[in-house]
């Protein structure tokens, strides 16, 4: 009898100390959670400069090749001209 007391005591320190676990893991949870919300954040953030960035340098790449070469309709009288560039 006397053994089981003390695994009885045991017990009831371990169910004590649950609340405070818990509470100690979900306030950890809810910091994973914040952070992992801004790094979410700062990742689309980045995600959308690079996309803006390579859309205005593709489009300023090929905007100037159609101004400095713009299409003319291939003409038997322009196929000399076509020749010798």
């Amino acid at each position: 009898m006397k053994n089981q007391n003390i695994i009885d005591c045991y017990k009831l320190d371990f169910i004590k100390d649950i609340p405070e676990e818990l509470e100690l893991i979900t306030d950890h949870r809810n910091e994973l959670i914040i952070e992992n919300q801004k790094l979410k954040k700062v990742i689309w953030a980045t995600s959308l400069s690079v996309v803006c960035l390579l859309t205005y340098i593709i489009i300023k790449n090929y905007g100037k090749r159609q101004k400095e070469y713009p299409e003319e309709p291939f003409k038997k009288e322009n196929a000399t001209e076509y020749k010798y560039h």
